[in-house]
């Protein structure tokens, strides 16, 4: 997890990677995709769902198939897409701390040989915090976390293969908790290093809307494969870097607040046609892709 706000991912591929807190400005050197859709703000990649089906890391540069933010990697999160066939399961959890976890999916066709659908969801609800506040006489670094996806897929022509996917995130958590210390001696002013002082209600939130529309057609000569995406990250946090600082009264104050309040948009377009040639001693692929964010 990221500085700041954990539901913000700090990937590192051969020795890069950034952990600059997951501002609306931070870029990775290591690009994230949900089933092929890149995804440019690192807060939003920090989900949790059911129905994986493989995850698929690719180390060093993959400018070529990958292009944006892949300087030293690209990882590739592959979502199960439902067919012929019906599966499902639940998991339900429980642990210290009062984490509460269930998890669900089921997946199946809606019209035999032409129409299938799948829904999964997660949903996490921790009671109590990881560290104490002594500041403010109460538990704190509480993560909780939503998400649902659901998913159709058509594949009743035997030229062309269509797959929509919608998926919601929301993922709380109590902002970046540190413990302050003694500058000469190292040691937790708060007489506990799972102890911090922070006087503001901090916070980290994010909320992850996604869209994404994979077509596939296979011809005889090549196949041509179209990936639109669209998504909308909505991202906050609020901490003190310091754990909050004691006056010469004894009172604990504010030390250092950094805040972020973020809003993002982007829409991708990837088109891809590839195939073999002369009797498959040539393999050939050529594509289009067109990208625009916009962040406040």
């Amino acid at each position: 997890p990221g500085v700041a706000n954990s539901s913000t991912v700090s990937l590192s591929l051969r020795g890069r990677g950034d952990n600059s807190g997951g501002f609306g400005t931070t870029e990775q050197p290591v690009s994230f995709y949900f089933d092929d859709v890149y995804q440019a703000r690192p807060s939003a990649v920090n989900s949790e769902f059911t129905d994986i089906e493989r995850i698929e890391v690719l180390r060093g540069p993959q400018g070529t198939l990958f292009g944006r933010n892949s300087m030293t990697g690209a990882v590739n999160v592959i979502s199960k897409t439902p067919g012929d066939e019906v599966y499902g399961g639940v998991s339900v959890g429980y642990g210290n701390y009062d984490i509460f976890k269930a998890k669900a999916s089921i997946g199946g066709p809606i019209v035999s040989g032409g129409l299938a659908g799948s829904l999964s969801a997660v949903f996490t609800d921790q009671s109590k915090g990881y560290m104490y506040n002594v500041g403010r006489g109460e538990d704190t670094d509480i993560r909780d976390f939503f998400g649902v996806r659901g998913k159709l897929h058509f594949y009743a022509s035997e030229t062309w293969d269509a797959v929509l996917t919608a998926s919601y995130t929301d993922n709380k958590n109590s902002g970046f908790v540190s413990s302050p210390f003694n500058p000469v001696t190292f040691a937790a002013t708060t007489g506990d290093s799972r102890d911090t002082a922070n006087q503001l209600d901090s916070y980290g939130r994010t909320k992850a809307t996604g869209l994404a529309l994979h077509v596939k057609g296979d011809f005889d000569l090549f196949t041509f494969k179209s990936i639109t995406g669209w998504s909308q990250v909505k991202d906050g946090w609020d901490v003190d870097l310091t754990g909050g600082l004691r006056t010469n009264a004894g009172a604990w104050v504010t030390g250092y607040e950094r805040k972020s309040d973020m809003d993002q948009d982007q829409v991708s377009q990837e088109f891809q046609v590839y195939g073999d040639a002369l009797g498959g001693k040539l393999s050939w692929s050529g594509g289009l892709y067109l990208f625009r964010e916009e962040t406040s």
